[in-house]
């Protein structure tokens, strides 16, 4: 018969292959066209990585990086959510705001990766999607249309009842 002693590394084993390992791709929101963005940038960024000096090798990588942010193109960047959100109509902001929200619920941190678990190209961490919800709720702000301290009356004539 095993004693506990031995099994105590088992256990810890156990325990931190359950805890670490990567859910399934699938568990978390992605997309699709941000997945071919960043494949084309870790592509592009191999000539990056012939640079001897790692400064000059990481600011290579950021150039890519930024160039591509300022297209608009990528998510999780304010220019894309400038791009694509400010045009719509309040309502259809308010559900893309509350779909953005779940899923925010459902995604990673980017804490939550490290070389042994790197973010899969196109997984939308909690980061990328505050930048567009940021984004919205700047824009709900501003048309009046969101629940601070400064509109709340507005809100309580609108609904006909206290809006907390």
């Amino acid at each position: 018969m095993t004693s506990s002693r031995a099994l105590i590394p088992l256990v810890v084993l156990v325990v931190f292959l359950t805890t670490t390992a990567p859910h399934a791709a699938s568990d978390y929101p992605s997309d699709a066209k941000l997945k071919e963005i960043e494949t084309r940038l870790a592509i592009d960024g191999k000539s990056c990585d012939t640079n001897k000096n790692p400064m000059k090798m990481v600011n290579c990588h950021r150039a890519l990086r930024e160039a591509q942010e300022h297209t608009a193109s990528m998510r999780g960047t304010r220019e894309y959510a400038k791009a694509t959100y400010l045009g719509l109509a309040t309502p259809e902001l308010e559900k893309i705001r509350v779909d953005l929200m779940k899923q925010q619920d459902r995604a990673r941190e980017v804490r939550d990766f490290s070389r042994t678990f790197p973010r899969p190209p196109g997984e939308l961490t909690k980061e990328s999607l505050g930048v567009e919800l940021g984004v919205i709720e700047d824009e709900l702000r501003r048309r009046g249309r969101s629940r601070d301290e400064s509109n709340i009356e507005q809100w309580k004539k609108m609904e006909g009842k206290n809006p907390q």
